[in-house]
């Protein structure tokens, strides 16, 4: 049975068992010598040869790191490559010449971001998962320009919510349809388009009858900083901080202008009258005078009164002013 040796034992060996004999016309110095030649010339045949398009290997080629193997310190030998790797089968890229590989594989614990194609120097240190299994740790910035993505149902187009910069550099939420809440309720105009110029900016439901005496009562309120009677029927209310960006607001009140409120009889006739408005949020803040008038012209400190107010919040703009006219003689 054959011993598999490295190439100094092969050469070794036929040294000292093909001994000169020159009695023939061919010596077994020529056979030696040719062997010998063989053996020390496979190492550079093999190196020079075309095993790109000719002579290439037909099946696996394995780095053994075995230790048991023949050439002591089997374990650390490795295939090194100073050109590169070619994998034919490799998809085109049309920024290459070609597909070959040249630079090493660092590891996966290893790869820089920056370094990849495409990804510039983003490391990615905020992800937000599609499927919403965390939460975002930090800003979602959507678009610096004055167009931007929507945010909406998977698959449509331009529906949902979009984020916008406008020419001065403010933020512009715009909406494809209703904003519907959850109870049902919604903010739309009369065409069913999203606004929310039409939402109440302050509202007030408040008792002014005087128990205890000269102190209104709050029952519900919205952006109402505070009730101070004035004299009787007189209640100074005063929106909360930046309620309004002017006082120009539309207000509305109402009162049954009685000290009671048991049935539906609990009723005088009167006259709600909003007037003096004031302050500004420069400054002070702003407030308007409610007046509780009864049919004999006298101020009543009313049981039951309701206060609302619409207006302008901020740098909102109003709408453009309606056309006037008039068709009297």
């Amino acid at each position: 049975m054959p011993t598999i040796q490295n190439s100094g034992a092969i050469l070794t060996s036929i040294g000292q068992d093909l001994a000169d004999n020159n009695a023939g016309l061919i010596s077994a110095q020529d056979v030696r010598h040719n062997l010998e030649d063989a053996v020390a010339s496979i190492p550079n045949i093999v190196s020079l040869s075309d095993t790109k398009d000719t002579y290439y290997f037909r099946n696996d080629v394995m780095v053994s790191g075995d230790t048991n193997s023949i050439d002591a310190g089997a374990s650390d030998k490795k295939i090194i490559v100073e050109g590169g790797i070619s994998f034919p089968n490799a998809a085109n890229d049309p920024f290459l010449t070609d597909n070959t590989q040249v630079e090493p594989y660092p590891g996966a614990g290893n790869i820089d971001h920056g370094d990849l194609a495409g990804l510039s120097d983003d490391d990615h240190l905020i992800y937000l998962n599609r499927n919403g299994s965390r939460g975002m740790l930090g800003n979602l910035q959507m678009s610096d320009s004055l167009t931007s993505h929507w945010i909406g149902p998977s698959g449509s187009d331009e529906e949902g919510f979009q984020f916008v910069q406008d020419i001065n550099g403010k933020v512009v939420i715009n909406t494809s349809g209703t904003i519907t809440f959850d109870d049902g309720s919604k903010i739309a105009n009369a065409s069913g388009e999203p606004t929310a110029k039409g939402v109440a900016k302050a509202w007030c439901n408040f008792d002014a009858s005087g128990d205890p005496l000269g102190i209104p009562s709050v029952r519900s309120s919205f952006n109402i900083h505070s009730l101070q009677r004035e004299a009787q029927g007189v209640i100074k209310i005063t929106f909360a901080s930046g309620t309004f960006s002017n006082n120009s607001y539309v207000a509305i009140g109402n009162s049954n202008a009685m000290a009671s409120s048991g049935n539906y009889n609990a009723f005088d006739i009167n006259t709600v009258g909003l007037l003096v408005r004031e302050g500004d949020d420069a400054n002070s803040l702003r407030s308007i005078y409610y007046i509780i008038r009864s049919d004999d012209n006298e101020n009543v400190d009313a049981k039951v009164n309701d206060f609302v107010a619409y207006g302008l919040v901020g740098s909102t703009s109003a709408d453009p002013s309606p056309l006037t006219s008039n068709t009297s003689p």
